[in-house]
């Protein structure tokens, strides 16, 4: 279920005009980062590869660069934002961090790519675009949580509320016991 939402809302994203080519919020990324926080890095991990494939998969992408970007830009992402988690990050700073090292792992692999050393020049406006949608996505789950007076169940890793039930329409099967 959280994984076609995440679907839902990176085609949706596609759709919104960008100021640069290649930049994008990154609010499918919303979801992955509360899979990671609730349920932690397995189901994170399964939640952005049937996210980054079904995207592929309908918007033409699957198996080109956009796609390894993609996939690797997020791959590095939920290991670092795993990590910022087990040192108690707030929501906010876990979410920087992914979208910093998001950026980082596509810039890293599109160096590998290309092996063109003018790409290190592009490095600085990555890191900052990538500060940019990771504050963007924290701040909507920040606002989120506090909304549904949700309380710290984001940074505190405990079992799913019945409101995010409701919020989301996740059914008891999703619960963080049943992934173990």
């Amino acid at each position: 279920m959280l994984s076609c939402l995440a679907i839902v809302i990176g085609i949706m994203e596609s759709l919104i005009p960008r100021p640069l080519p290649w930049f994008k919020l990154g609010l499918a990324n919303i979801i992955n980062l509360i899979v990671l926080i609730i349920w932690g890095f397995r189901v994170a991990f399964i939640v952005l590869v049937v996210r980054v494939t079904g995207v592929g998969l309908i918007l033409g992408t699957l198996m080109t660069p956009a796609f390894v970007l993609a996939f690797s830009g997020g791959l590095l992402s939920i290991i670092v934002m795993n990590l910022a988690k087990f040192i108690r990050c707030s929501v906010i700073g876990i979410s920087v961090t992914g979208g910093l090292f998001h950026n980082i792992g596509q810039w890293i692999i599109l160096f590998i790519l290309m092996r063109h050393s003018s790409l290190i020049a592009f490095l600085p406006l990555l890191l900052i675009t990538g500060i940019f949608s990771g504050l963007l996505t924290g701040l909507i789950i920040w606002w989120i949580e506090n909304k549904y007076k949700l309380g710290r169940i984001l940074v505190s890793n405990s079992s799913l509320p019945d409101e995010w039930e409701r919020i989301f329409g996740i059914r008891n099967l999703l619960y963080k016991e049943n992934f173990k």
